[in-house]
This record gives structure tokens, C-alpha cells and sequence, in this order.
């Protein structure tokens, strides 16, 4: 199966506690943009996804802590952005209640603009256009495996063992 989509997400603006830095902050808007494709092989034993994605960002809300009020303030300095990559996954089930997994995603980031008044005086000040975007990471990865013991009354016991990291 292939599939593509293309979908709008937003973060609704608000208030801050207080105006020292910025007492309203906008709406975050987001488009986004995926190809991929999934299949099934060896009669669904093994399961595999792959997809390409694109987001462009306008008005990127960032958390912030003003320690000086002692408030968690959101901000805008982010007016365009945009997020990109690629992700993976596969699925096996080797034996009938045996289910093992991996998956790895790879994402870059650009600010294409920042607006430098957000910050305007502060140690946080400056022109970040052309940076990565915070807290995205470059790669990410999950292994996992998950074994169903059958009980006698017909439920079943799932331990799981996982690993996630970026």
C-alpha cells in the first residue's frame, strides 16, 4: 500500500503570566506533507513501513523560563520554519507468539526566519536564521521485543522489553 497526506495542525496563541518578555503569544500553524508506503510478507510474518515527510512551520511557539518572575513563558521568535525526513519500521513475528521490532527516523530542521526583537536586550538575544530548530533530534530508533505467554483461563502474559533512544 502507498499512501500520501497532507494535513494543518496548529498550537492555539494565549496569554502569559506576565508582559516582561511577551504578554501574548501567537498561534503555531503547521502544514504537513507525507509519502510512504507499507507492506506485508512471508504470509504477514514480516510487516514493513517507510515514509518521507515535510512540515513548514509558522510561528513556532518556544518555552521559555523567566526566572526572574519565576514564569513559564511561551514565545514566537520563530516566524518560519521547516522540519523534514524520514522514518522506518519493520515488524516480525518469527515465532507464533514472539513479536520483535525496529524502527529509526532521521529529521533535519532550518529556521528560514527569526524575529530578533522577541529577545530584544536579553542574554537569549540574537539572529538564530539558519539554525536547526531546538528540540528536534536528528535520529531516533526503538527496538523492541514482546513474548505472549498463554495462560490456562485464555488471557495471556505480555512481557516486553523495549529500547528507545535519539
Amino acid at each position: 500500500m502507498a499512501y500520501a497526506t497532507i494535513s494543518k495542525g496548529f498550537r492555539s496563541g494565549g496569554f502569559n503570566p506576565t508582559d516582561r518578555i511577551s504578554r501574548e503569544y501567537k498561534k503555531e500553524e503547521d502544514w504537513n506533507y507525507e509519502l510512504g508506503a507499507k507492506g506485508s510478507f512471508l504470509d504477514r510474518e514480516i510487516n514493513v513501513t517507510g515514509a518521507l515527510f515535510f512540515t513548514r512551520i509558522k510561528d513556532r511557539q518556544v518555552y521559555i523560563l523567566d526566572v526572574i518572575d519565576a514564569a513559564q513563558t511561551l514565545v514566537n521568535p520563530i516566524p518560519q520554519a521547516e522540519v523534514y525526513g524520514a522514518e522506518t519500521a519493520i515488524d516480525w513475528r518469527p515465532l507464533q507468539h514472539l513479536d520483535l521490532s525496529a524502527s529509526l527516523g532521521l529529521t533535519g530542521s532550518k529556521i528560514l526566519s527569526y524575529d530578533t526583537t522577541v529577545f530584544d536586550g536579553l542574554p537569549a538575544a540574537g539572529d538564530f536564521k539558519g539554525n536547526k530548530l531546538p528540540q528536534v533530534a536528528p535520529v531516533s530508533y526503538a527496538l523492541s521485543g514482546q513474548y505472549q505467554f498463554p495462560m490456562p483461563n485464555g488471557d495471556s502474559l505480555p512481557p516486553r522489553l523495549e529500547w528507545n533512544g535519539s
